[in-house]
């Protein structure tokens, strides 16, 4: 039956050496997870460290009262809103900017102007506005901490060092260095000095504008502003006077821009009302000078008066043809008194005396016809004949001489018909050029008056508006003294404590992780190494308790076991086993290293060669000496010096008598002789040796060795030690078999990342526990994490 190795503490499944399990993105999160998972007992209680200091400040705390005001954003005025355009608060005052001027230091000092906020009490912030309920504080005060007691009887005020500055008057009044106040009750400095603080006007304004909220109602309309202090009364009364502030102030900045706007319009209307005089008085002296009215009238009454005179030009030249053709008749005679008569009738509208030489001759041509008609009648010689034809021969010539006078008046007429024509075609191709530049004027005109209209009724509006501009914010609901505290949600702050807690802590660990340089898991390993590791110890512990975990530490160093006869083509006989620093578990690898090759069948030997920190006594319960030192030194012989522990068939060589210079020995012929007696009676030599960086100790044992194993404990070894090492053993000529990586933790990133754990467990146990020996049953464990060994 073969004999169990020492009972590991606690051990997790893994996986077997050789298993490309880095291959799986998962197991950096898994990894991160097992490290939380080991070190939960420090993010526990950096949660319960959290959840403490919340849970003081809690009980600290004052009760919080909180006062809320609800103020509205109206609509502009109708006399605002006819403005120029310039003011569009409706439109341009967002939410936002309501807010940010609420919330101004503008707003803010004048609030601590009107309550004196910039003094603050102590001892008793709650019931202030109680005991003093008229604060004045200066632009500059004394600021500093003061007292208010009573001074041989009377009420007074008092410095940081109780140096009396001012006793009360009569009234009440206190006054200190830049501050003055109203004491309304007395009594409550009686027992005891009430300390309070004054500081500068704008560090308290800048102070209560990081406490005032102010946020939106269920419109963007409303305004909420809340004010949390322990004073219930200021409370109410800082967010009334914040709101009464805010109102002025918009109804001031209101009346300021009415002004501005009056201001503005007034220059305007004067601009514009010498624009329009300049105007007019051009188009008065264009009239002037065109001598017109209005050219557009003008050019229909010159067409008008150019068709009547072409009209009558026309009827002119009519009546001018008539009287050359009358002139002609009454000049060279008709051929009858008829024709004369005839030619008479057609022009005696034209001519002077028409209608009575018409009807001379229509008389006189009627007496030679009854003269003459007859045949009894007078003959043409007759002298009552001649007497008629002479009247009418002297008719003719005055038809002629009247006819000649008329015929010249037509023509003088005509004449000056054509000049008349002549001129008014003139001026009508003149009018439009006229009608231009009398309708630019005009539209001048026209533009400026209807700019200056409305702008005029603008001004007055303007007048009316600063006069009685109230601004744009109403005050819904004022505050009113809150009855009771806020609610303190008590438990939610602790539970949100607790998760904050546990987040910083799990955050401060991985930090930690992430910027360690020791080594984690097996990557880490091969990247500081080169090598591949071929040996995977779990965490160890002597409880026999846990089978299981017994079962996953006898298959671990068998699985080491098997990799070193792999490890070379030739069997390694001398094996040396070191780490880059102490503690790093070599005395442990190496003692269960040689127990699990003497379970194998093999005959071996284990021998101590850290001379400067032995431990192999110490883990087989046997005497130092004698050991190697004494061997060496010739103080006795092998034979003596090797041991046997029966309880596990091993040969064991302690390191023996205390030496002051160890690599003196491990470096003389003696050793090298030694070695190679050692190596021809065993099977296996198992050599213990000193960490490499430590001292020079185990470079010297290097070359004189079969090969090395070199053991890194996980969270435990620098990576940058283990490459110091690596390069170590390589000066020193020594040979690296592989890597051992010990202490792996449990949890679901520890050994069970590396091996399958406890498979097979129970059918062992069963049977080993059959043919196990009571003898047996009483060997001792050795090596342990929870008891580090070098």
């Amino acid at each position: 039956m073969a004999n169990e190795l020492p009972a590991p503490n606690s051990l997790v499944p893994g996986r077997f050496p050789g298993s490309d399990a880095s291959s799986d993105p998962r197991n950096d999160v898994v990894t991160f997870l097992g490290m939380l998972l080991s070190h939960w007992k420090l993010i526990l209680l950096g949660g319960l460290l959290s959840l403490g200091v919340t849970y003081y400040r809690l009980s600290q705390q004052l009760p919080q009262y909180t006062s809320e005001v609800l103020l509205m954003k109206t609509e502009a005025s109708p006399l605002t809103a006819s403005g120029l355009g310039t003011d569009r608060r409706s439109v341009d005052d967002d939410f936002a900017s309501q807010v940010e001027i609420i919330r101004s230091r503008v707003v803010m000092a004048a609030v601590v102007d009107s309550l004196g906020l910039a003094l603050q009490f102590i001892d008793h912030p709650r019931y202030q506005s109680r005991i003093l309920d008229q604060v004045q504080v200066d632009r500059d005060p004394d600021t500093g901490r003061y007292q208010i007691g009573f001074a041989r009887g009377r009420l007074a005020l008092l410095d940081g060092q109780g140096e009396v500055l001012d006793t009360a008057s009569d009234d009440g009044w206190l006054e200190g260095p830049g501050f003055r106040f109203h004491v309304a009750e007395p009594e409550a400095a009686r027992a005891d000095p009430i300390w309070f603080m004054v500081r500068s006007p704008d560090r308290a304004a800048e102070t209560l504008r990081r406490r005032i909220e102010a946020g939106p109602g269920k419109s963007m309309d409303i305004i909420r502003v809340s004010y949390t202090d322990p004073d219930p009364e200021r409370s109410a009364r800082v967010v009334n006077v914040v709101a009464q502030v805010y109102r002025d102030l918009r109804a001031r900045s209101a009346r300021e821009a009415a002004r501005a706007r009056r201001m503005f319009l007034a220059d305007q209307v004067a601009a514009l009302s010498d624009s329009l005089r300049v105007a007019q008085n051009d188009i008065l002296a264009f009239q002037q000078q065109e001598r017109v009215l209005h050219p557009e009238s003008e050019g229909s009454a010159l067409t008008t008066a150019l068709f009547q005179a072409e009209s009558e030009r026309q009827r002119l030249r009519l009546d001018e043809r008539l009287m050359e053709t009358l002139v002609e008749g009454a000049r060279d005679g008709a051929q009858n008194v008829s024709e004369l008569q005839r030619l008479v009738a057609m022009g005696r509208e034209v001519l002077p005396d028409g209608d009575g030489m018409y009807s001379r001759l229509q008389q006189l041509e009627t007496e030679r016809s009854r003269l003459t008609a007859s045949q009894f009648g007078y003959t043409e010689r007759s002298s009552q004949v001649q007497v008629v034809d002479s009247l009418i021969a002297a008719t003719r010539t005055q038809v002629r001489i009247a006819a000649e006078q008329s015929l010249l008046l037509l023509r003088e007429r005509v004449a000056a018909v054509e000049v008349r024509i002549a001129d008014l075609r003139r001026r009508l191709s003149e009018a439009p050029q006229r009608s231009t530049d009398f309708a630019r004027m005009q539209q001048r005109v026209d533009a400026v008056q209807s700019a200056l209209l409305p702008l005029v009724g603008r001004y007055y509006e303007a007048r009316v508006a600063e006069a009685v501009q109230l601004g744009d914010v109403e005050l819904v609901d004022q505050a009113p003294t809150p009855l009771n505290p806020d609610p303190e949600h008590r438990g939610l702050k602790l539970a949100i404590a607790l998760f904050a807690g546990v987040l910083l802590s799990s955050g401060g660990v991985g930090l930690r992780y992430y910027f360690s340089t020791t080594v984690r898991r097996r990557e880490d390993v091969e990247s500081a190494t080169g090598l591949p590791v071929f040996g995977f110890i779990p965490h160890l512990d002597i409880s026999p308790k846990n089978g299981a975990a017994r079962f996953a530490g006898v298959e671990a160093f068998r699985a080491l076991a098997a990799n070193l006869r792999l490890a070379t083509p030739v069997h390694p006989k001398v094996i040396a086993v070191t780490s880059a620093m102490p503690k790093d578990g070599k005395s442990t690898v190496a003692a269960n290293l040689a127990l699990t090759m003497v379970q194998q069948g093999s005959r071996t030997l284990l021998i101590e060669a850290d001379l400067r920190r032995p431990t192999v006594h110490k883990t087989f319960a046997i005497s130092q000496s004698p050991g190697l030192t004494d061997v060496l030194l010739g103080n006795v012989g092998l034979d003596v010096a090797i041991r046997r522990i029966e309880a596990y068939e091993l040969d064991v060589i302690t390191a023996g008598s205390d030496f002051d210079n160890p690599p003196s020995l491990l470096g003389s012929t003696a050793f090298s002789e030694l070695m190679d007696h050692v190596r021809a009676e065993y099977d296996v030599v198992i050599i213990d040796t000193n960490p490499i960086l430590a001292v020079a100790d185990a470079s010297l044992l290097c070359s004189q060795v079969t090969g090395v194993v070199l053991t890194v404990r996980a969270n435990r070894t620098d990576r940058m030690a283990v490459v110091q090492c690596m390069e170590q053993i390589r000066r020193a000529r020594g040979t690296i078999i592989g890597v051992v990586l010990s202490d792996i933790p449990s949890g679901p990133a520890g050994y069970s990342y590396y091996r399958l754990g406890t498979y097979g467990y129970e059918h062992t146990r069963e049977a080993e526990d059959g043919e196990r020996t009571a003898h047996e049953r009483r060997r001792p464990l050795i090596g342990s994490w929870s008891r580090p060994v070098n």
